[in-house]
């Protein structure tokens, strides 16, 4: 077995058990394009479909902190995506930790659509991925790495690990529209405010960090046949849990998003 493989199947396998693994410098991915093949592999293994999508390093201070060159994305299963007013025991959450994200539910581009994407300007690259949005959200992150700490390993590691995807905690749903108007997300824990940032914290503005994962997707061979959600990214520093807590984020001309930890 090759060590992206042993790799692979490692992090597979620590998912079903529940537990975490240490890191093993023997069998690190070499380069972004070489965890993303792990990653692939992972979600194969555990038969993963994406009901979301989570961006990675698409946040000025997370690619800064990684050091990666570009920004890459970890795949949400159906079970793991939670509507607003959720319960979820703190029992089952390797790292208790919450960010604030601004979200897009989006329909998956047809081929035309995506050839189109792949030969467009930034601002027709833009205007493109803005019609495939069906709804933008606020949403909250819960992260989960398999390895024992966010980040242990290093980036690489990390992209192998599905990007550390989790949980995720959905608002409801606004019209596309009200993209333009979600600039600033907050985040309360108990009622108390304790966050807040904007979206000038992103790399590129939301609707080329969704453009970018389309296509990234697609030249992956990992492209969605149906709606989405895409992550775009935590414009709120990661905020650890202690203990209960009741959970709430929102950004400006969206709902607000809520979770209960017990």
């Amino acid at each position: 077995m090759t060590p992206t493989a042993t790799l692979a199947d490692a992090l597979a396998q620590a998912e079903r058990e529940g537990r975490t693994l240490a890191p093993d410098p023997a069998l690190a991915p070499a380069s972004l394009d070489e965890a993303e093949a792990v990653q692939a592999d992972v979600l194969e293994r555990l038969r993963w479909r994406a009901r979301a999508w989570k961006l990675g390093a698409s946040t000025h201070g997370a690619r800064n902190a990684l050091g990666l060159s570009r920004v890459f994305s970890g795949a949400v299963p159906a079970d793991r995506c939670l509507g607003t007013g959720a319960r979820l025991p703190l029992a089952t959450l390797r790292q208790r930790g919450v960010e604030c994200e601004l979200a897009l539910t989006v329909q998956a581009p047809d081929t035309p659509t995506l050839q189109r994407l792949e030969a467009a300007d930034a601002l027709e690259r833009e205007a493109l991925a803005r019609r495939c949005v069906l709804a933008c959200h606020s949403a909250l992150e819960l992260p989960q790495s398999r390895w024992p700490t966010l980040g242990a390993g290093g980036a690489l590691a990390l992209v192998a690990d599905n990007g550390a995807a989790g949980w995720v905690v959905l608002g409801p749903g606004a019209e596309p529209e009200a993209l333009d108007r979600a600039r600033t997300g907050r985040l309360w824990i108990d009622g108390e405010p304790v966050a807040s940032g904007d979206t000038s914290a992103f790399v590129m503005p939301p609707l080329a960090l969704l453009a970018d994962h389309l296509l990234r997707l697609a030249r992956r061979g990992l492209g969605d046949t149906g709606p989405t959600t895409v992550l775009l990214g935590s414009v709120t520093p990661y905020h650890p849990l202690q203990g209960a807590a009741r959970v709430r984020a929102g950004f400006d001309g969206l709902p607000a998003v809520e979770l209960e930890l017990a």
